[in-house]
């Protein structure tokens, strides 16, 4: 399988923490990868955001708009 990667170079995997880097800033785990035709630039995430309402937690996002959550890392607005 194809590795898809965030926007700093590491890998995305499911179940990686990683923030939505939109303007909505959330914070989620990684469900699912979808490896883009053309490499990373098409590559899709679904998110299940944190602290959202029970059947609207998945968000489908780009690759490009996330960036994976090194452990002990906190990230300020």
């Amino acid at each position: 399988m194809e590795q898809v990667h965030d926007r700093q170079g590491r890998v995305i995997r499911p179940g990686a923490r990683v923030w939505v880097l939109d303007d909505t800033a959330q914070a989620g785990e990684v469900r699912r990868v979808i490896p883009g035709y053309r490499g990373d630039r098409y590559a899709l995430v679904a998110v299940i955001v944190d602290g959202a309402k029970a059947g609207k937690a998945e968000r489908l996002v780009r690759a490009a708009e996330v960036e994976v959550v090194e452990e002990g890392v906190t990230r300020q607005a």
